[in-house]
């Protein structure tokens, strides 16, 4: 559990963490303990990730049924992504959504990571046009909201902020990766590895541990 290994980060904050590290089968575990266990769904399949295995998606999602404690009114989403040069202007990385009730979600368009949420009648979100993320390189890419203002980073660099607000719709949809709730549109063509969710925003510091550390890092959550 690599890029969450800091002793000031609080372990209660986080909502769930899918690290991809089974290797095989269908069923993806919730590192945090907090039980939102994920089913593979589609065309998927392992691969070589950044730390350790990854899921490969072309097509395919990973399904993460709702619960009442996903719907966030503050929150982060952080995931280290591998995608190539294409032109589809739309490609889900992780969310919780049932449009037009999106609670958050992080995608790509068109080439650089956008996250946000909607409040009625309203879509939320921010764009980070300055970094483009579908290189087929690995990026580690962070999207914080604090109930006033959106943050994205990509590798710990802070780029823009948009103020927002007041509360992200809520709804009953499932929590996907690698396609957009609840059918499993705008699916993603590359590699995901560790998606987190935290139920606060992040500081800049915090958003900046992953992209600093390495495979070798202590794995010490658990002891917190």
């Amino acid at each position: 559990l690599h890029y969450l290994t800091t002793p000031h980060l609080n372990y209660a904050k986080i909502v769930g963490v899918w690290l991809f590290d089974e290797a095989g089968g269908k069923v993806v575990n919730d590192a945090s303990g907090n039980g939102h266990e994920g089913q593979i769904v589609g065309a998927v399949k392992w691969g070589k990730g950044k730390f350790g295995a990854a899921l490969a998606f072309d097509g395919g999602n990973v399904t993460i049924p709702h619960h009442d404690s996903m719907n966030l009114i503050q929150f982060t989403i952080t995931a280290w992504i591998k995608v190539p040069k294409i032109v589809n202007p739309y490609l889900m990385i992780a969310g919780k959504e049932a449009w037009p009730d999106r609670n958050y979600s992080m995608w790509i368009r068109p080439g650089v990571m956008t996250f946000g949420f909607t409040t009625p009648g309203a879509a939320q979100d921010i764009q980070v046009g300055s970094k483009e993320v579908t290189d087929d390189k690995w990026h580690f890419v962070v999207g914080t909201y604090d109930k006033k203002v959106l943050t994205p980073y990509v590798e710990g660099e802070k780029l823009g902020t948009r103020a927002a607000g007041p509360k992200p719709a809520t709804n009953k949809a499932p929590f996907m990766i690698g396609a957009q709730p609840p059918n499993g549109g705008g699916p993603l063509k590359g590699m995901i590895d560790e998606v987190a969710v935290y139920d606060t925003a992040l500081d800049e510091k915090e958003a900046q541990v992953g992209a600093s550390l390495t495979a070798n890092t202590t794995k010490v959550m658990h002891s917190l």
